[in-house]
């Protein structure tokens, strides 16, 4: 599968000088079309993005190849290595949407199977079946390669490669590979998705200028932890008391440092201003709200009514949408106050 070059808006900025985070928020703001891609030796991932949101991404390195939420948290990690690149590419709103809809597409036929075909009968077969998937083709052994993307049945973008390694796209492409495919005896082989899913960035990511189920999850949690822990200590906050304690986890988790302005504690709630993935936030958040719980003497800790806070903290965020990415109450508590049964 072939890549549409698109309009180039960045081409191989390195890892080791580019705030990735902040490349990412630059395309939210701007409402980009189009798609990111970095590269490592041996590793490729890609950001495919409409009107600045992520919709579908994948990653592969040796045989091991990620597609959706878990591809997202991946090419986080791998960003902050050194030695990678950055490609930004932008496309129009229908070529960005049709390629987030044809990733993760499987075989549907080989070329044995439409060797009695022209490309021409292939696609109009394809859009009587109104399916989505895309169209890889060898022109001969050694005259260039061709894809064709389809949604729902109907082409949308063409791409081709010559021998020399240029790429282009456009309709005229698609017209050269008709042409082409019957000039030159051609391989073909037709890839399709038969469940097309796009993903959502908020199960994955906290974002800035953004209240997701997630965020507010854990702007109700911290608020019934200070208030019932208040509740035994009495005289001292314990919101300011996780205030300390966080720095110490500032070198694993760069968020939870005061000083970085990734988010703040503001008016009892959390404001975020830089992506952060959830998993991170998660452990960041349960390795500091532990060591600070640690903290209070043994006897004033088990006064605190741990199931208090799990009866309020379900009970506030009943109203959050199902399957946003919120965890399970009862397990978090039991890893923070680890030693509630």
């Amino acid at each position: 599968m072939l890549l549409p070059p698109g309009q180039i808006l960045h081409k191989d900025l390195r890892t080791s000088y580019t705030d990735f985070e902040k490349l990412l928020l630059e395309l939210r703001e701007t409402r980009f079309n189009g798609y990111l891609r970095l590269s490592f030796w041996g590793y490729e991932g890609i950001f495919i993005l409409d009107v600045g949101r992520i919709i579908q991404a994948y990653s592969t390195e040796k045989e091991n190849f990620l597609l959706g939420e878990s591809a997202i948290v991946r090419i986080m990690e791998k960003a902050s290595e050194k030695e990678g690149s950055i490609d930004v590419h932008a496309l129009s709103n229908e070529v960005a949407i049709t390629l987030a809809s044809v990733l993760g597409s499987t075989l549907y036929q080989t070329q044995e199977s439409v060797s009695h075909q022209e490309l021409r009968e292939i696609l109009d077969e394809l859009e009587s079946k109104s399916l989505t998937g895309y169209v890889d083709i060898q022109l001969g052994s050694k005259k260039g390669l061709g894809t064709i993307y389809f949604l729902e049945g109907l082409p949308i973008e063409s791409v081709i490669m010559s021998t020399t390694g240029r790429i282009v796209s456009g309709e005229i492409v698609f017209s050269k590979l008709i042409e082409f495919s019957r000039l030159i005896q051609s391989s073909i082989r037709i890839f399709w998705n038969s469940q097309v899913e796009h993903i959502q960035e908020t199960k994955v990511m906290l974002i800035p200028n953004l209240n997701t189920p997630a965020l507010e999850y854990w702007n109700v949690l911290l608020n019934s932890l200070r208030q019932e822990i208040n509740r035994v200590l009495k005289k001292t906050d314990f919101l300011e008391m996780w205030q300390i304690v966080k720095n110490e986890y500032s070198a694993n988790f760069p968020f939870l440092d005061s000083i970085s302005g990734y988010i703040e504690w503001k008016n009892n709630r959390f404001v975020v201003h830089n992506l952060i993935l959830i998993s991170d936030f998660y452990d960041g958040m349960v390795q500091s709200l532990t060591h600070t719980i640690q903290q209070i003497p043994s006897r004033r800790r088990g006064k605190i009514k741990v199931g208090k806070i799990i009866q309020e903290v379900n009970t506030q965020i009943s109203n959050l949408p199902p399957e946003s990415g919120t965890p399970d109450t009862l397990t978090l508590i039991k890893e923070i106050f680890q030693d509630y049964k």
